[in-house]
């Protein structure tokens, strides 16, 4: 199994910028059929140090991965993300 974390930090912290990000990456649940699970988090305690939105994703392959990184509906969110974040980290592993 293959695990990808994501995690950002936004140029602007606002509540609407959060709930839109965290929307975008919940939404691509059901839409992109080699994404085993999916859940993501928002920081609660907003310190100095903190990022704002951690994903976790699992896939059944590497092969699976490379195809989510490639689909449409994960490029679309890419896409916005990469305009409102200010950082962002990944790790990916397998199991």
């Amino acid at each position: 199994m293959i695990t990808h974390v994501f995690v950002t930090k936004l140029k602007n912290r606002n509540e609407e910028t959060i709930n839109n990000v965290k929307n975008k990456l919940l939404g691509m649940k059901g839409k992109i059929e080699h994404l085993k699970d999916l859940s993501v988090g928002v920081d609660f305690t907003h310190a100095q140090i903190s990022y704002d939105i951690a994903m976790v994703a699992q896939f059944n392959s590497k092969e699976d991965f490379n195809a989510y990184l490639a689909h449409p509906a994960h490029l679309e969110v890419a896409k916005y993300i990469f305009g409102v974040q200010e950082k962002v980290v990944t790790v990916n592993y397998e199991i």
